[in-house]
């Protein structure tokens, strides 16, 4: 299961390491990433609500469920409407023009990044990242 943890201190988050852009249909971010914990700066400069999820690139398409836990440090107040915006992960789904700022570790390997909102990795939404 992947787990979303919320802060609630907005005025000591630290600054983003890295910057991922969500789109139609494409997820912009690095190709290499080193082992470790990483700030990311989430935005969604789409049109449609797009979701952030990150799983073992072993696992199976949608994660079966399972992926990389992610602390929201920073996050638009309405960032997921469960009811409107139909996905298959747990991972972070904000809407159109909004930034999140999330704080994941990740440990070396192969990762999967994609977007959970039905239908969109199917479309091109997912990248792959090596941790090393």
């Amino acid at each position: 299961m992947v787990a979303i943890l919320t802060s609630s201190a907005c005025s000591s988050t630290p600054e983003p390491d890295t910057t991922i852009t969500l789109a139609e249909y494409v997820i912009g971010a690095e190709s290499e990433l080193e082992a470790g914990s990483h700030v990311i700066e989430l935005t969604n400069v789409g049109a449609a609500h797009h979701n952030l999820t990150i799983c073992p690139a072993e696992t199976a398409a949608t994660c079966d469920g399972e992926g990389i836990e992610m602390q929201v440090l920073r996050k638009p107040e309405q960032a997921r409407d469960p009811s409107i915006i139909p996905d298959r992960s747990a991972g972070i789904t904000i809407g159109r023009n909004w930034t999140a700022i999330v704080e994941v570790e990740l440990a070396p390997g192969t990762y999967r990044f994609f977007c959970g909102v039905i239908g969109h990795a199917e479309r091109g939404m997912r990248h792959l990242v090596t941790v090393s």
